[in-house]
């Protein structure tokens, strides 16, 4: 038989997280985004959030070409100018990349 330290235990456990994304409960956190086909016949994609070195610019082109089957040649990413784009929330985080998911999934039936 095998000699253990008193110290040591064995034991079965589980592990749990849970990633928020999002401003909190009971905050109103919309979502906006924006696709249109530009005269020029890009599809311009416009969202209010900010690139800051998270990869959103490359992870919108990368959802819209799974999601809707475009070219990227074809796509115009307009985010940031509050002139031009629909009001989205901040960019706090990951937010940012959930929120514009979420919007193209509800996006998904008009194509």
């Amino acid at each position: 038989e095998r000699r253990r330290e008193p110290w040591l235990h064995t034991g079965v456990g589980a592990a749990y997280i849970m990633h928020g994304s999002g401003l909190g409960v009971g905050i109103p956190d919309f979502a906006g985004g924006r696709l249109t086909l530009a005269e020029d016949g890009r599809i311009e994609a416009a969202f209010g959030y900010e690139e800051f070195g998270q990869g959103l610019l490359a992870t919108l082109e990368l959802m819209l070409i799974e999601q809707f089957g475009f070219d990227p040649g074809d796509l115009r990413l307009i985010i940031g100018d509050t002139d031009h784009v629909p009001r989205s929330g901040s960019s706090t985080a990951s937010r940012a990349t959930s929120m514009m998911w979420k919007s193209l999934r509800n996006l998904q039936p008009l194509f």
